[in-house]
């Protein structure tokens, strides 16, 4: 019983020893609650010409014990050098003062701490460059007099936005206090404060033309300072550092307020987020930069050298290097694989003046790494910073097989190509549309090396060799070497909107090239089955369909080429010569002149959707045994070169449909023809042999004619022949109907009586006109399928062997 009495009296005892100095600090700041609040007013007015308003006051034992706290409620303070119609400098909910216990006892007054809690300072300096933030030079008299002493050790801060506006120059500073704690410590003139806790920065805006820095960024920051009052500067050490997005930048800095008002300031990011960066440059940096995407970290050291309260653009010195990043430049949608590169941002005052960032660049050097997979070097810079504009210089080795850009999905292609690039212009162009118009510049040289490309596996491979020019959206070329299977050209010429087309921007290109060659045999671009003695029903190596496939797209094509020999299946022709179009699935020839068959050939045509052909041919003087021999007999076995001899010349207009091996369809074949023939002779011609039954005495194995000039028209398979006189050494006789290289033969013979005079052996075939034509004659009909074409007496009749005569 004595033990719990006992216990009880010393927990009474130390009950009192707690609540005792409680009572004492609560009656103690009560009853100087009011004189300290007059102090606060009195000496911020008396030291700095601020008018305080406070609504009410109240005491706290416990918010920052063993200290005394003074809470000052809807507290305002305005300062009276400024109009009255100035807004307050300071507003807050309550500030909350601390007062060393012990000293106040004492009656002296000496503030530990402050705790500031939903309010905002706002310094405003209008347009007509009044202010209200205008004060007292301030002095030591706040620390040394005999009011309120301040030796703060801590000052807390919750929600207390911090609001510049300078409407003269537009410039803002909106900064959110959350919740941050400063701890001081003080020694003499030196100062060590550490700063920490959350804060949101609305916007810190400079220059309006360019937009704000860290807009709406929330940030942690942790800030070691040293402030020196003598020199007004102070000091931000290594140690410091801000997280923002989620990145830490560690932060050192040097603040001068005296004569020189500047502010030094290096932050260090070993592994920063390049677009999480990009988010804290002001609008217009960040619009420029928001251009290019990287996806790694970068190590960036940025030093910023900025003066205070001047209007000028920071001096700017900024490291970066990176390993191993996909990069994007502008919309261009060029892609750019493990890239590694070292660069540096400046911005420096010229010849100690202040700052233009027309001065500044960028500049990255040793840039290594693949574009569409392809190996590259270059060096990229940035001058006028201001207006930024872009060179670039750059080494790329193209491998054909590798290629996934638009050639290469019209195109099979292998081989290689080194190109040089240089690229120049305005950032602000540096998009999918104007990247290559101007002023801006894009210049390239290619240098081919066995490159080649064909349409599809199975198809042959042309092979380019030389060099190439490239200027913004063409390229031009002088001399390059192509390789065909046929034979090799020298090609001259220039090509519009190829680069567009080679980064996919663009369906096609114009071209327009000059070829020449020594020798160019056509054969192997020729279906197999235009051989004579090709029994193969295998398609071409180039169908119809191949060419329209690679021609699929906006081309327009103007091609010249010459020939010295010019070989096309059994044709052999010299100094040839060509022109031709391409242009909306339309090949047209302009012009082609070739010398074959010892005469001339010229000919004009269209072949549309590579399927309708329209052709105008001109032969001239061409030995027609040779013809025959050279153009395979054209495709018909009744006449062949061997039975025949003479000079040919002959025009020609012809319509036509081609066949998915480009051969002629018979049917839909249409023309007109205007043939004259010279001393021609025709051998062992089955048709007019069976006429020998009627002139016995008379050889019809070698038949010699006087010059045949007749127009003949051309259905299918079928020529019209209508009033054709043929004199010759056996006899004359005029010809109407219808003549088939395919099907039947129904043709009417004429053949007057006056050919039963006796003919020598020199006797020279002479035309009988309409004298012959009107004469009593002989008719007979020539009918039948190719090689085994019959007569008989009589016209259009194929059973009389009646003998008709008129």
């Amino acid at each position: 019983m004595k033990k719990r009495i006992y216990l009880k009296r010393i927990l009474l005892l130390l009950t009192i020893i707690l609540l005792v100095p409680i009572l004492i600090a609560f009656f103690a700041i009560t009853f100087y609650k009011k004189e300290l609040t007059e102090l606060l007013i009195t000496q911020a007015k008396t030291t700095y010409g601020l008018n305080i308003k406070i609504e009410d006051t109240k005491v706290s034992l416990f918010e920052n014990w063993p200290n005394a706290t003074i809470e000052l409620t809807n507290v305002s303070a305005c300062s009276d050098l400024c109009a009255k119609s100035a807004p307050p400098i300071f507003q807050a909910q309550s500030i909350s003062v601390s007062f060393n216990l012990i000293k106040l006892l004492n009656k002296t007054f000496v503030v530990n701490s402050v705790s500031l809690h939903h309010g905002a300072i706002s310094l405003l300096k209008d347009k007509n460059g009044n202010t209200n933030y205008k004060l007292i030079e301030s002095t030591d008299t706040a620390k040394k007099g005999g009011g309120v002493q301040f030796n703060l050790h801590k000052i807390n801060v919750t929600d207390i936005k911090l609001d510049f506006k300078n409407e003269e120059r537009d410039k803002h500073i909106g900064i959110l206090f959350r919740r941050n704690t400063i701890r001081v410590d003080s020694e003499g003139k030196l100062v060590n404060a550490n700063i920490t806790g959350n804060l949101k920065i609305e916007e810190l805006l400079f220059k309006p033309s360019k937009g704000p820095f860290l807009k709406n960024t929330e940030a942690i920051v942790y800030l070691n300072t040293t402030i020196y009052l003598t020199h007004k500067s102070f000091f931000v050490d290594e140690t410091s550092y801000a997280i923002i997005d989620e990145e830490k930048y560690s932060l050192v800095s040097f603040v001068q307020l005296n004569q020189e008002k500047k502010l030094t300031l290096k932050i260090n990011a070993p592994e920063a987020d390049f677009k999480k960066g990009v988010r804290l440059m002001n609008t217009k940096i960040r619009h420029d930069l928001a251009k290019i995407t990287v996806t790694n970290p970068v190590a960036i050291q940025a030093t910023i050298i900025a003066p205070i309260g001047k209007s000028a653009d920071p001096e700017l010195y900024v490291s970066m290097s990176g390993k191993n990043n996909n990069i994007t430049i502008g919309n261009t949608s060029i892609p750019y694989n493990k890239v590694s590169f070292t660069g540096y941002l400046r911005s420096m005052g010229d010849k100690g003046q202040t700052t233009d960032l027309t001065n500044g660049a960028v500049v990255f050097n040793d840039i290594k790494g693949f574009v569409y997979d392809h190996p590259f070097t270059a060096n990229v810079s940035i001058d006028d910073l201001k207006d930024p504009k872009i060179k670039i210089k750059a080494d790329i080795t193209i491998q054909g097989s590798k290629v996934k850009f638009k050639p290469g999905t019209d195109f099979i292609l292998d081989g290689l190509c080194l190109a040089n690039v240089d690229y120049a212009g305005d950032i602000a162009h540096l998009n999918n549309d104007e990247f290559l118009n101007e002023p801006q510049q894009l210049t390239v040289n290619v240098k081919f090396q066995n490159f080649s490309y064909r349409t599809a596996t199975d198809q042959p491979a042309y092979v380019i060799n030389g060099n190439a020019e490239g200027l913004n959206k063409n390229i031009s070329f002088k001399g390059l070497k192509l390789e065909t299977v046929g034979g090799n050209f020298t090609i001259d010429g220039s090509a519009t909107d190829f680069v567009p087309y080679v980064f996919g921007k663009q369906n096609g290109f114009s071209a327009n090239i000059q070829a020449f060659t020594n020798f160019m045999d056509l054969t192997p671009l020729i279906a197999k089955s235009f051989n004579s003695d090709s029994k193969s029903s295998e398609p071409p190596k180039v169908s119809k369909q191949d060419m329209k496939d690679a021609m699929e797209g906006a081309f327009h094509f103007a091609i010249g080429m010459k020939a010295q020999k010019l070989v096309i299946r059994n044709l052999i022709a010299t100094d040839a010569y060509a022109e031709m179009n391409y242009a909306n699935k339309t090949i047209e020839i302009t012009k082609l002149d070739m010398k074959a068959c010892n005469g001339t050939l010229a000919a004009t045509g269209k072949l549309r959707n590579f399927t309708t052909l329209q052709a105008n041919l001109n032969i001239k003087n061409m030995e027609v045994r040779t013809m025959f021999e050279q153009f395979e007999d054209f495709g018909q076995k009744t006449i062949s070169s061997k039975k025949l001899q003479g000079t040919i010349s002959l025009t020609a207009m012809m319509k036509g449909r081609l066949n998915e091996k480009f051969q002629l369809q018979a049917p839909d074949l249409e023309g007109e023809v205007q043939l004259k023939l010279k001393d021609g002779h025709l051998l062992d011609f089955e048709p007019l042999q069976n006429i020998s039954t009627y002139f016995r005495n008379r050889d019809f194995k070698d038949i010699t004619f006087s010059e045949i000039n007749q127009t003949f028209r051309i259905k299918g398979t079928e020529m019209n022949i209508q009033n054709l006189e043929i004199a010759s050494s056996v006899l004359n006789l005029y010809i109407d109907g219808i003549y088939s290289f395919q099907g039947e033969t129904d043709l009417n013979l004429r053949i007057p009586f006056n050919n039963l005079k006796k003919r020598d052996k020199d006797y020279a075939p002479k035309a009988m006109g309409k004298e012959g034509r009107n004469a009593k004659a002989l008719l007979l009909n020539a009918h039948g399928m190719p090689n085994k074409i019959k007569i008989s007496l009589g016209a259009h009749s194929r059973d009389t062997t009646a003998v008709v005569v008129q």
